[in-house]
């Protein structure tokens, strides 16, 4: 006798099975409410703490020191900026044939100039050794080492270049922040100038050196009728002998005019202070949220523990 093939309808055990879904979803609602009931019944708490937890930030922040920052703006010079470092740099240019046109040789004569710039400014090293030159320094030095080195550290820590973005308009940004809003400005104002100091005698250093290569290669290419190479020609090294004695017709003397940037924002104070004593308030107050809710809770999973115990 032959058995016949059971067949299970999918429809049928979908209908089994709902039931257990409706009740675990119940399951799961009736927690949520249990929940929300507990932290309902815990708020006077809740509110107490977070209040409480709010103010003792609020009271806590009077023990930092109120600073302010000034910040200022800056951005790559022109030609005026650079003083006779310009036309000096362009004849280096003209004949060395670096660059093919006038325009190329001053866009990059601007941007290197402001790159040593923003390197200087940006540099550990001269943020250092400002400070430790600088009046305001020598004025909270107490001659114990560990203390000083920690003011020392607290200052280069406080003097911050903030790189720009030219795609989205953002210039490059200087910033102090100190305990005086006076100081922080007159301080801001004469740290960037020491840096356009540092880096303006870098550019001079390094042009005398670039300047007397140049001039000893040219000699010898001179003295020995070279052939110069124009524009994919060999010609006669005769133009060695006039780009000789251009150079021998020049000494470089700079003018010390040079400023490796300029203002699009001067040192102005901020509207940045610190501390914020409404944020100090606001963080400690939504900690002290968090820690009642998980303390309200808590207390509530071991009551039903105990009576869970006393039913047992």
């Amino acid at each position: 006798m032959s058995k016949k093939p059971v067949v299970i309808e999918k429809d049928s055990v979908a209908v089994a099975d709902e039931p257990v879904v409706i009740e675990k979803r119940q399951t799961e609602s009736l927690d949520l409410i249990e929940f929300i009931l507990v932290l309902v019944k815990g708020s006077w708490l809740i509110v107490l703490a977070t209040v409480l937890f709010a103010v003792g930030g609020y009271a806590l922040s009077y023990q930092a020191k109120q600073q302010w920052t000034s910040e200022a703006a800056l951005t790559k010079p022109t030609t005026v900026e650079l003083g006779n470092y310009y036309p000096l740099s362009s004849l280096n240019k003209l004949i060395s044939g670096d660059s093919p046109n006038e325009q190329a040789a001053t866009e990059d004569i601007l941007n290197s100039t402001y790159r040593e710039l923003k390197r200087q400014i940006a540099a550990f090293d001269t943020i250092a050794l400002f400070w430790e030159n600088s009046d305001y320094y020598k004025n909270l030095v107490s001659g114990d080492e560990v203390k000083d080195q920690e003011i020392l550290n607290d200052l280069i820590n406080n003097t911050v270049f903030i790189e720009g973005n030219e795609e989205k308009n953002q210039p490059d940004r200087v910033m102090i922040r100190l305990d005086n809003p006076k100081h922080a400005t007159e301080l801001l104002l004469a740290y960037i100038n020491y840096a356009n100091l540092t880096a303006q005698n870098v550019l001079y250093a390094d042009f005398i050196v670039r300047w007397n290569t140049l001039k000893d290669q040219i000699n010898v290419a001179s003295q020995i009728n070279l052939p110069v190479v124009q524009n994919g020609h060999i010609t006669e090294g005769k133009a060695w002998e006039a780009k000789a004695k251009m150079m021998s017709a020049v000494t470089p003397k700079f003018d010390h005019k040079l400023n490796a940037f300029r203002y699009i924002k001067a040192p102005t104070l901020s509207d940045k202070v610190y501390p914020n004593r409404f944020l100090w308030a606001s963080i400690t107050g939504a900690f002290g949220l968090f820690f009642s809710c998980a303390l309200v809770l808590s207390w509530n999973l071991r009551k039903r523990k105990r009576e869970a115990a006393v039913r047992g």
